[in-house]
């Protein structure tokens, strides 16, 4: 059962602690590093109801492109913290908007460097089901 750990406009944490996963939901523009710092705090909160090898469906069907200040401030910060936290699988569905699905993919890349098992996905169904079961893709 899905808990709510915060809601924003720009986005929403949930977490699912009988499946072990994380739920995270960005949207919108984010342009301002200082009006997300609650982002920053939110995921913490979320990551102690996490125990290890937790899965993360994290979808960025809605967001738009960020600033290279958010992604340095708020994105790689919160990326270290998840990773630091013991992730397993990492389920990602992709912006609609070109310019963000860009940006979402070389993180994606940077994170599959590192040996964590991620994959992108159109819709939450598809990553849903890939994080229920043990697929190679």
């Amino acid at each position: 059962m899905k808990i709510l750990i915060a809601k924003t406009e720009f986005f929403e944490i949930n977490v699912d602690k009988e499946l072990n996963r994380l739920y995270l939901l960005n949207e919108g523009m984010w342009k301002s590093a200082d009006a997300l710092r609650i982002y920053v705090i939110e995921i913490k909160d979320s990551l102690s109801y996490m125990g290890a090898n937790f899965s993360v469906l994290l979808d960025n069907s809605k967001l738009l492109p960020m600033s290279q200040e958010v992604q340095r401030k708020i994105i790689f910060p919160v990326t270290a913290m998840i990773q630091q936290a013991g992730v397993g699988k990492t389920a990602v569905i992709l912006p609609e908007e070109d310019v963000a699905e860009i940006m979402v993919e070389l993180n994606v890349s940077r994170l599959k460097k590192n040996d964590k098992e991620i994959n992108s996905f159109s819709t939450i169904d598809e990553a849903e089901f890939w994080l229920d079961h043990e697929i190679e893709i």
